[in-house]
């Protein structure tokens, strides 16, 4: 969907872990990550990447409420889609 548009997409990982290692790797220029990754979840992988300041962090999901979401005012997020 992304490369329709014009965008090149370098990666892609099943896990929170994985998305770390890619980062650290790859150097994007935005990672977009899901909140419910197996492994290692998308906040803690974007906590990760933002304590090391690889690149910005996209969180999407599906979810509306509870303990994950309130975990968005963590420093490692913004905002959440």
């Amino acid at each position: 969907m992304l490369e329709e548009i014009g965008h090149e997409v370098i990666a892609e990982a099943d896990n929170g872990e994985t998305a770390c290692y890619l980062a650290r790797n790859l150097k994007p220029d935005l990672v977009i990550l899901d909140i419910m990754m197996p492994r290692m979840n998308g906040l803690d992988a974007a906590a990760t990447i933002n304590q090391e300041r690889i690149a910005p962090v996209l969180l999407l999901t599906a979810y509306s409420e509870g303990p994950m979401i309130e975990q968005e005012r963590s420093p490692a997020c913004w905002r959440i889609l």
